[in-house]
Parts: C-alpha cells; sequence; structure tokens
C-alpha cells in the first residue's frame, strides 16, 4: 500500500509541476525539507513540495513568496471534506511559518534583491484523479472554520474545478 501512496503521491507532483510550467513557474524548487521549529507540528520536520519566490510586477518592492503544497488522490474528494482540509490547512500553515526560519528558506531568498516588503502565501492543490468524483471542493469546504493563530498572509486552494478552467482558459488562449 506504501508503494501505491507514494506513486501516486508522485503523479500528483508531476501534474502540478507541468501545471506550474504552463503559467511561467517552471524553475521553482521543490520537494524541499527543513525542520520544524514550532511546537504546532507533531514530526520534527516539514516538507514543501514547491516554494516560488518572485517579485510582483503589479507592486514595486514586493516579493511573494509561494509555499505549495500538493495533495493528491486517486479517490473522490470525500462527501465532508472539512476536517480533511482543516489538517491540509493546518499543516501549510505551520509549513509556511516554520519555513521563513529555516536555514533552506535563507539560502532560496538571500540571493533575491530590491525588495521591501514579502508576504508569505500558501498555494493548496488538493486535486482527485477520480473521473467520478466532485469537481467544486471549494464550495464544500467554504464555510470551515479555520484556526487564526498562525503566521502568513494568505493560503489559496486549488481544486480540480479551478486548475480544469485555467488549463482550459490558456489552452484557449494559445
Amino acid at each position: 500500500m506504501g508503494e501505491k501512496s507514494k506513486m501516486i503521491g508522485e503523479f500528483g507532483e508531476k501534474t502540478v509541476e507541468n501545471f506550474l510550467k504552463l503559467i511561467g513557474w517552471g524553475e521553482a524548487p521543490r520537494n524541499i525539507e527543513f525542520n520544524c521549529h514550532k511546537e504546532k507540528h507533531e514530526k520534527g520536520t516539514h516538507g514543501l513540495d514547491f516554494f516560488f519566490p518572485y517579485k510582483s510586477p503589479l507592486v514595486d518592492f514586493v516579493l511573494k513568496k509561494i509555499n505549495i503544497s500538493v495533495k493528491f488522490t486517486d479517490k473522490p474528494y470525500p462527501n465532508s471534506p472539512n476536517s480533511t482540509f482543516k489538517g491540509y490547512f493546518k499543516d501549510l500553515a505551520s509549513t509556511i511559518e516554520c519555513f521563513k526560519t529555516s536555514p533552506e528558506y535563507k539560502e532560496i531568498i538571500n540571493p533575491i534583491k530590491n525588495y521591501s516588503k514579502g508576504e508569505d502565501i500558501g498555494v493548496l492543490f488538493w486535486l482527485s484523479n477520480d473521473p467520478e468524483t466532485y469537481t467544486d471542493l471549494i464550495s464544500k469546504i467554504a464555510n470551515s472554520i479555520l484556526p487564526a493563530d498562525y503566521n502568513y498572509d494568505n493560503i489559496y486552494i486549488v481544486d480540480n474545478k479551478r486548475i480544469d478552467f485555467i488549463y482550459l482558459s490558456l489552452k484557449f488562449a494559445y
């Protein structure tokens, strides 16, 4: 069972990697593992699937630091996804907090110059490869009550419906 889970996870990461290349984020550092610096996380380490820092093209001197977590399954989305979502959310939020103080973060960020403000943003790709699943996960988790005791700027969710929309829009534009 562990091999299948690993294979599914790798397939999900490859799917998101291809998507990131499609939108122009092709060279994002990936599979970054680092030590936990807070007591909120029980594993002792964190991992980011992708990290993409870039200077905002819209606002001068702002560095966007995109922390990406990929959750991919071959099963349908759960009928009641709130508790699973909360777990994924807490994991990403605590990962963002710890990553900001890690040597790995500093190694990636230090060479970037000429910015005065940084934004720590999370993107959770929660995707299902099951053809029978519903596509609009966000409408089912929209009323989730999330903890407010984490330090991040924003966390966005990408489900099947959103990734399909972006992909089809870009395909049409090309």
